[in-house]
C-alpha cells in the first residue's frame, strides 16, 4: 500500500523548497530584463518539472495540495504569487494544488498524460488563483495582471509549456524511479 510516511512528506518539502529557490530566480530574471511575465516563463517551466516529480513520487492524493500549502508558506516574505507579506498566498497554493490533485487521480493510470495535464493545470490555477484572489483583496496592479496574462491564447500556451515541462519531469523521473533514494521515497525500499 502506498501510504504517507515520513519520507514522503520530507521529500515534498524538499520539493517545495527547491521550487521556492528556483522561482526566486525567476522573479530575478524578470527584474534584470524588466520583461513583465518573463521570470513567469522560467518559473512555468521549472515548477510543471518540479509538479511532475511530485505526483510521480508521492503518487498520493493530497500531493500537490500540502506542496502548494508548503510552497506558500514559503513564498510569504518573497514576491512570489503576489506581494511580499500576502498571506491569502497561502490560499492559491492550496486552491491550485487541490485543483490539480483532482486532475492527477483522473489521468494518473497514464503517468504520462498526468504528467502533461497535472503541471499544465496546476501553472494555470495559480495564475488564476492570483487574479482571483488579488481582486478579491484589490491587490495594487492587479488589473494590468489581469487585462496582461488573461488572454485565451496566452492561457493556452501557459498550458503547454507548462504541460511539456510536465513531460520533462516525466522523463528525469523514469530515468530515476529505479534508483535506492526513489525507491525509498515511493516506498518501495524499507525506511
Amino acid at each position: 500500500m502506498n501510504k504517507w510516511t515520513t519520507t514522503k512528506i520530507i521529500s515534498l518539502g524538499s520539493l517545495a523548497a527547491l521550487n521556492l529557490a528556483l522561482s526566486l530566480l525567476g522573479s530575478t530574471i524578470q527584474t534584470a530584463t524588466g520583461i513583465p511575465g518573463s521570470g513567469g516563463v522560467f518559473n512555468a517551466l521549472q515548477g510543471g518539472i518540479i509538479v511532475a516529480l511530485c505526483v510521480l513520487l508521492i503518487d498520493r492524493f493530497w500531493t500537490l495540495t500540502i506542496f502548494g500549502l508548503i510552497f506558500s508558506t514559503l513564498a510569504i516574505p518573497f514576491p512570489i504569487m503576489g506581494t511580499p507579506g500576502f498571506l491569502p498566498k497561502i490560499l492559491i497554493g492550496i486552491g491550485s494544488g487541490f485543483i490539480a490533485d483532482i486532475v492527477y487521480i483522473a489521468l494518473r493510470k497514464n503517468p504520462r498524460i498526468a504528467s502533461f495535464g497535472t503541471s499544465g493545470i496546476l501553472q494555470l490555477g495559480v495564475l488564476l488563483f492570483i487574479v482571483g484572489i488579488g481582486t478579491l483583496f484589490n491587490i495594487p496592479g492587479i488589473d494590468q495582471t489581469r487585462e496582461l496574462f488573461l488572454s485565451p491564447v496566452l492561457l493556452s500556451v501557459l498550458f503547454v509549456l507548462s504541460g511539456g515541462a510536465g513531460l520533462i519531469g516525466y522523463l528525469i523521473f523514469r530515468r530515476l524511479e529505479n534508483t535506492p533514494a526513489v525507491l525509498r521515497i515511493r516506498g518501495n525500499q524499507s525506511e
